[in-house]
């Protein structure tokens, strides 16, 4: 499970003994075909968006130096990828 070709390019594995228990769940989900590769990137590029001081993990600190530089709210980032998903779905 920890170092298949799947884990690889997906990037879900530090090594190829041990996965976390986050790195398992999203490997299911994009092998039930519940979360795409895109999605994946999608999300990381959010959070380094986020993630001003570049720590692998969001802080106060964070959320209100990217809100500051930057003035977008995450909640709009997500309305417009909704959007962008239903109407993909619409013109199917």
């Amino acid at each position: 499970v920890c170092s298949g070709p799947l884990v690889q390019k997906l990037g879900l594995s530090d090594n190829d003994a041990t996965c976390t228990r986050d790195q398992f769940t999203l490997l299911t989900l994009v092998m039930q075909g519940k979360v795409s590769e895109r999605d994946l990137d999608e999300c990381r590029a959010a959070f380094a968006a986020l993630d001003a001081t570049r720590s692998g993990r969001l802080t106060t600190e964070d959320l209100e130096a990217w809100q500051q530089a930057r003035q977008l709210r995450v909640e709009s980032f997500l309305y417009r990828r909704r959007v962008r998903k239903l109407a993909r779905l619409g013109g199917a």
